[in-house]
């Protein structure tokens, strides 16, 4: 439960940092997320997960990036925020279709990867959604831009970290 809500307060940076230069920090966790392979090759070599699931596991990451794929060019049109909330909740919910085959379930290393990816998901959706509170209460005072974007990237580096073999 720790490690979700860490997971969450994470995405939900990563989230407001996605309004200040939302397309670069999209396609990064867009390109970590099909960025897999290495991961689940390794894994396979260690003899912790079998081969016939490491092509479900890379072929549910690369599905994965596809619903990054799809945020990323929804954002791109994004005209109002509610246009930012749907293209978030559509990419959450793309992407729940994907954990719930249970793929990623089959290491923790995957899993943790795809918890984040799911967290920073969570928290588009929570930021662009028009409740003026969260789940832990009141919406915090917004940060500068700047710090923002340094969060977010801080995220995305740490999703790239958890794909890294």
């Amino acid at each position: 439960m720790k490690t979700r809500s860490k997971l969450s307060a994470v995405a939900l940076t990563i989230i407001l940092a996605v309004s200040c230069g939302g397309d670069t920090l999209l396609k990064s966790f867009r390109i970590a997320l099909a960025s897999s392979g290495p991961l689940v090759n390794s894994l396979v070599v260690a003899g912790a997960i079998p081969e016939t699931k490491a092509t479900a596991i890379i072929a549910d990451f690369d599905a994965g990036a596809q619903c990054g794929l799809t945020l990323q060019n929804d954002f791109a049109a994004a005209q109002t925020r509610a246009d930012k909330f749907t293209a978030s909740s559509k990419a959450l919910t793309c992407f729940r279709v994907i954990i719930n085959r249970q793929n990623f379930a089959a290491h923790p290393r995957i899993q943790t990867a795809a918890n984040i990816a799911e967290g920073i998901l969570n928290s588009l959706v929570i930021f662009y959604s028009d409740s003026g509170t969260t789940a832990d209460g009141p919406r915090r005072a917004p940060v500068s831009e700047k710090a923002f974007e340094q969060r977010l990237e801080a995220q995305v580096e740490a999703l790239k970290a958890a794909l890294r073999p």
